[in-house]
């Protein structure tokens, strides 16, 4: 026996275990790769939808659904109630959050250096005398 086969062989008090059959190895998979496959056919659903409720458009936000509601009553979103008036039920157009969204992005500010520039301005030496 060479030296390499030596190392790959155990001892003869270590039991080794027996591989895997291949229908475990099947059954293996299927309990773990079905529900994946599952689970990414219905995200995709889901991202193919126009409309989405409340909670589904405030997930897509990473917002709660309370900040939803208010900027719907506040008229920021469009929505439309395809429930009753007793019981509502509302849904939001896709792009009419991603239109909010983008409407609430903060702008980037001035550089610090334009920032000391217009306090310099404004304030002269006094403002770093003070600071």
């Amino acid at each position: 026996m060479s030296e390499c086969q030596q190392e790959l062989t155990s001892p003869p008090w270590v039991e080794r275990p027996e591989p895997p059959s291949l229908e475990s190895i099947a059954r293996m998979l299927k309990e773990v790769v079905v529900p994946l496959l599952n689970g990414m056919k219905k995200a995709e659903e889901e991202s193919r939808q126009e409309y989405l409720c409340v909670k589904k458009a405030a997930a897509m936000c990473g917002l709660e659904s309370k900040h939803i509601r208010r900027a719907m009553k506040r008229g920021e979103i469009p929505y439309s109630n395809v429930g009753s008036e007793k019981r509502a039920t509302y849904r939001i157009a896709r792009q009419d959050i991603v239109a909010w969204m983008q409407g609430r992005q903060v702008k980037q500010g001035p550089a610090k250096s334009a920032r000391q520039a217009a306090v310099k301005q404004w304030f002269g030496d006094r403002h770093k005398a003070a600071g």
